[in-house]
């Protein structure tokens, strides 16, 4: 039974948290926009300075590249990374220290864009990375802001579920796990990885925000427990139940697993097998009472390299009718 004091206490903190909320979410966009037009105006002045339109050009497309900082994938490990910038840039005529100049390019992100930033690397190397890095370190600390108000968020939301708040809405598993994967990857240790797989997913009742947080809690239990290498394999797929269709999230780490005498003590709130290492016990308690008041369930098992939390939610009402309507026509 909940306690009608502490469940008024946390909607009150969720409904005080709005504000500094929507400050955050307006802050970040507008931050991100004017750094754009900063490398934007900042690549004509380099067109005005070296007359050189082409040049302003290339630094202007790259603009969007630079704010954004998409994910580059090479398929090689860190030094041999390192080793083929390092021949890129040679291979370029840019002089100079190239190891560092290499280092310096994907600490920044920037190093899928070298042809680009050739002239710039050219001209005078130790500014033009300077200048990269500089640009990275407002960008990241963007995404730091925003990330952060998208917890804030979800904290809030969760809290409002807690305290017994009326879950309404429809959420999109699919685009919520996207998300939270993005937000936890470029955190991860090197020798770690996040796989995401499986079937497209219909909507569920309830919140984005919330179901974020139960992402968040999840993962954040499966890195902690992996000690800084493997993979958490995330899978989806679409059941049908005779109670209308399901959707069911599958989380799966290869680290060292749960001791069997303690599993069935995962969700209870304070209960933690790492509190010497700074763990609450609260992140497997509070996904577990927001499922609940999803109207789904959560399960775990563990075994040495495969441990296991399944959530399964109903799909949207919409959902469900339109399928057995499909069905009956079928028949």
């Amino acid at each position: 039974m909940t306690d009608p004091a502490h469940d008024h206490l946390a909607a009150a903190l969720s409904h005080q948290l709005k504000t500094p909320i929507a400050v955050l979410s307006n802050i970040a966009p507008n931050m991100r926009r004017s750094l754009e037009v900063f490398v934007r105006d900042l690549a004509a002045l380099v067109g005005g300075l070296t007359g050189d339109p082409k040049r302003a050009e290339a630094v202007a497309a790259l603009a969007g590249v630079l704010v954004e900082a998409p994910e580059i994938e090479t398929g090689l490990p860190s030094e041999q990374r390192i080793e083929h910038v390092m021949w890129r840039l040679g291979d370029l005529g840019i002089d100079g220290d190239l190891g560092q100049a290499a280092s310096r390019m994907i600490r920044g992100g920037t190093d899928g864009c070298i042809d680009v930033l050739a002239p710039l690397l050219k001209a005078d190397p130790q500014r033009a990375l300077s200048l990269l890095e500089g640009i990275a370190r407002i960008r990241n600390g963007l995404m730091s802001i925003e990330s952060s108000a998208g917890r804030i968020r979800g904290l809030s939301a969760a809290m409002g579920v807690l305290s017994g708040a009326p879950v309404a809405g429809t959420a999109d598993p699919a685009e919520s796990l996207r998300r939270i994967v993005a937000q936890f990857e470029p955190a991860l240790p090197g020798k770690m990885q996040i796989l995401l797989e499986g079937r497209a997913l219909v909507p569920v009742r309830g919140r984005q925000d919330v179901l974020m947080e139960i992402w968040s809690n999840l993962l954040s239990n499966a890195i902690e427990a992996m000690e800084g290498k493997g993979t958490i394999l995330i899978e989806t797929q679409v059941r049908r139940a005779p109670e209308g269709m399901m959707v069911v999230v599958r989380f799966t780490d290869d680290g060292p697993g749960i001791p069997r005498e303690q599993l069935p003590r995962v969700f209870e709130p304070g209960f933690t097998t790492r509190g010497h290492c700074g763990g609450t016990g609260l992140g497997l308690a509070l996904a577990e009472r927001m499922v609940t008041a999803l109207g789904g369930t959560i399960a775990a098992s563990s075994e040495p390299g495969a441990t296991v939390f399944e959530v399964t939610l109903r799909a949207q009402e919409e959902t469900t009718a339109m399928a057995a309507a499909g069905g009956a026509a079928g028949e």
